[in-house]
């Protein structure tokens, strides 16, 4: 058992096991402390009730315990208990067991269908909210992944320890002081750094940290590929901030810094100013996509629907381009491949599962967007809305 990592093309490997009974359990849990105990308590009673359902849809109590026999050995695993964040997926069937820690928190759930529940993990594997920060000073240099939840270090393989790592021979010891900002007296901002000694000019001081920071520049570029459109908060004192940025080739730096020596920057106060800059240029497919909708609303009504019934039938036949799903919200039921409709419940049945996972599901099989988010960010007055492929009819 491993804890994996998420993207859409590892939900839609998740979406294509079918013809087996699926358990999906979501509970919240604590990172460290003494929680962790209550968490493997939420565990336990997760998995009661799945127990009991398997035995609502006919499987014997041996198989059943055989059947969720992986999640319930977590309840003895002390290390993976140390290790957790803000919440846990458990996902398992006969032949499959996965884990996901998750960095939001999320309700308790369990469902058991035959397929996944995967609505709670879109967000987490789209990957909207996902930016990168930077902090660098004189003598470090550190680079953090964050979402709106959480921010983690990463390690920058061949980076510089810092200027006279990267500059050795350019800044001799006995020829060059180099001091870094230092603090003044309360409300004022550290002071800019100081050259002194033998050909220390202005344009040499520039020159010099120029060469530094494409160092620096260089060592990130493997590490940013992978972020696709992240954007990127550079962290550091005032004066350092224009030298870096043309030294900079990464295209997703953003222009508001969070500013401040370095060294100084704990990761809780990154995370806090680092989303409060990245917020407003975050979640732009989203918009995009809800101004599309209410858009074609007006333009090309039958592109576009807020009704469940007919947005469960077009994503089974893959008509769904864009669909939008609230992410707290069930409608419990089934679908009917040859009735070519769907049937709810206002409360689970055995042999039910939400629908609105089920669309989201099969959007994902067809290759559409999904966005499971609160129901407030659905542009329509329901808990689904869709964009078709090509219009419908009646």
């Amino acid at each position: 058992m491993n804890d994996h990592e998420l993207s859409i093309e590892k939900l839609r490997q998740l979406v294509s096991q079918t013809n087996q009974v699926s358990i999906s359990l979501y509970l919240p849990t604590h990172p460290v402390g003494r929680a962790s105990q209550q968490d493997r308590v939420h565990l336990k009673k997760l998995l009661t009730r799945a127990e009991a359902d398997l035995g609502k849809l006919g499987y014997s109590p041996e198989k059943a315990v055989a059947i969720l026999a992986p999640a319930q050995n977590l309840l003895t695993n002390r290390l993976f208990w140390q290790h957790q964040s803000r919440g846990l997926a458990v996902l398992l069937t006969q032949d499959d067991f996965q884990t996901y820690h998750l960095p939001q928190r999320c309700k308790e759930l369990h469902v058991v269908s035959d397929t996944y529940h995967l609505k709670p993990l879109i967000p987490l594997a789209l990957g909207e909210d996902r930016f990168y920060v930077l902090a660098i000073g004189l003598d470090d240099v550190r680079l953090f992944a964050g979402t709106q939840y959480d921010l983690d270090e990463l390690e920058i393989p061949g980076k510089p320890a810092g200027l006279r790592d990267a500059l050795p021979f350019n800044l001799p010891e006995k020829n060059l002081q180099f001091h870094t900002g230092t603090s003044r007296s309360a409300g004022q901002s550290d002071r800019p750094a100081v050259f002194h000694g033998h050909g220390a000019g202005t344009n040499d001081q520039k020159t010099n940290l120029l060469r530094y920071f494409r160092q620096v520049d260089a060592s990130l570029k493997s590490m940013l590929r992978g972020g696709q459109n992240a954007p990127l908060v550079l962290a550091c004192v005032d004066y350092l901030a224009p030298i870096y940025r043309e030294a900079n080739s990464y295209r997703h730096l953003l222009e508001e810094t969070i500013s401040g020596s370095s060294d100084r920057l704990r990761s809780a106060s990154l995370q806090r100013k680092a989303w409060g800059i990245v917020a407003p240029h975050v979640f732009g497919g989203r918009k995009k996509a809800a101004a599309r909708y209410r858009e074609l609303s007006v333009r090309d009504s039958k592109k576009v629907s807020a009704d469940i019934g007919g947005i469960v039938r077009a994503a089974y036949h893959g008509r769904v381009s864009v669909l939008f799903v609230a992410l707290d919200e069930h409608v419990w039921g089934f679908f009917e491949p040859g009735q070519d409709r769907p049937v709810s419940h206002r409360r689970w049945m055995p042999g039910d599962r939400d629908l609105l996972d089920y669309a989201a599901v099969q959007t994902l099989r067809g290759h559409g967007t999904v966005y499971a988010v609160e129901r407030a960010a659905i542009p329509a007055e329901s808990s689904i809305a869709a964009i078709f492929r090509y219009p419908l009819r009646g």
